[in-house]
């Protein structure tokens, strides 16, 4: 009889996992609102499924205590699960011999910090005609590993006793991945390197590329101003439902909506100026109508009319419409070439050539073109 129920919860976990559901709610108590994805389809299941409605029934009848639905139960079945896969993952590791190492750091929910662990190796398998070998690169997520010293020293210490518990041995490593923080670099690279000289290590492309972007844009006067104009046209109209109502009403449903700027992933602010890039006209009518409006009375009112012709007179200026049309132009290249970076089958030579618009762009007849657009927005 457990068989049969235990059978069912571990596929109904394995459901869990894949679509990456919250398994607990506000409540851990079978037929209570708000008690979590898990309970629920296995309340869902009782409707249906001859045991998991007998399983039910003795549950709400108080005919058995042992119901197997409790939290610690549902944690303990999400550790076999993964404990069953990384040892997969790590026969397939052992058996290609050679691999490398991913590491990355982030704090989670409760302000935790924790190091994903990912493994990359070269995997093999026979061809269509059992005699041709293909050869796959396997990149595979290991653990989540919890770090009280976030420094480079303390994450050497952790992948350490990580390789060590998990029969990796450091003579096998061939490639080192982590961000690009010094302090990472300069103690784990350095002393795995010391170890095993053929630990190749590799800086992440995409993270290198990102602060190019930041650190160019930060010693620019004019670039600054401009990014400042951005963001105080997404914070006008999104502090208010009533002016995000007039911004609607003038770029229409289709519309592309205002976006707030990344401070992390600087590609990504593509979008961002796409919607002012290619809206510019609507938005700043519906600054005017703002700033026209004479219903909006009171200090608010007065404060809000004024912000709206201040970012008007700000978004009028031609070296503003300048820039919308240059970091336009830039950002949308460099967010290919970033795509390009992070892909499975990135290619490196790809991504470079990409970058080409860059040098060409600096050229006087590109400039030109820049200046066309401009005054067409104008």
């Amino acid at each position: 009889y457990y068989y049969y129920v235990l059978h069912r919860l571990v596929a109904l976990t394995r459901t869990h996992a894949v679509q990456n559901l919250a398994f607990q709610g506000h409540s851990d108590r079978l037929c209570e609102p708000g008690n979590g994805n898990f309970l629920k389809f296995i309340e869902l299941m009782g409707m249906f499924d001859g045991v998991m409605k007998e399983h039910l029934r003795r549950i709400m009848s108080n005919e058995t205590h042992i119901h197997y639905l409790g939290k610690n139960i549902q944690n303990k079945l999400i550790d076999l699960l993964a404990s069953k896969i990384r040892g997969k993952i790590l026969s397939m590791v052992k058996e290609s011999k050679y691999y490398s190492v991913i590491l990355d750091c982030m704090p989670d929910i409760s302000h935790m910090e924790q190091m994903a662990m990912i493994v990359r190796f070269v995997s093999t398998r026979p061809g269509k005609q059992d005699v041709n070998v293909v050869m796959e690169i396997q990149e595979r997520f290991l653990a989540f590993v919890k770090l009280d010293d976030s420094s480079g020293e303390g994450m050497m210490e952790v992948l350490f006793q990580k390789l060590n518990k998990m029969g990796l041995p450091l003579a096998d490593m061939r490639g080192q991945g982590y961000d690009n923080r010094a302090n990472i670099n300069q103690s784990i690279n350095l002393y795995v390197r010391k170890l095993d000289s053929r630990a190749f290590f590799m800086p992440c492309n995409a993270h290198s590329l990102n602060p190019i972007l930041s650190n160019a844009a930060g010693c620019c006067t004019e670039a600054v101003n401009f990014w400042g104009v951005i963001q105080a046209i997404f914070v006008y109209f999104l502090s208010s439902t009533y002016r995000w109502d007039i911004l609607l009403k003038h770029i229409g449903k289709l519309g592309l909506t205002v976006k707030q700027l990344c401070e992390t992933r600087w590609e990504s602010r593509v979008e961002t100026v796409r919607a002012i890039r290619y809206q510019v006209g609507e938005l700043y009518d519906a600054l005017l109508s703002i700033a026209d409006d004479a219903m909006l009375t009171g200090t608010c009112g007065t404060k809000s009319r004024a912000e709206a012709r201040s970012i008007a007179g700000k978004v009028l200026n031609f070296k503003f419409l300048c820039s919308l049309v240059v970091w336009h132009d830039i950002l949308f290249e460099v967010n290919i070439a970033s795509k390009t970076l992070q892909a499975v089958e990135f290619d490196l030579h790809q991504a470079i050539k990409q970058l080409d618009f860059l040098q060409n762009y600096r050229f006087d007849r590109s400039f030109v073109s820049v200046l066309a657009i401009a005054r067409e927005l104008a």
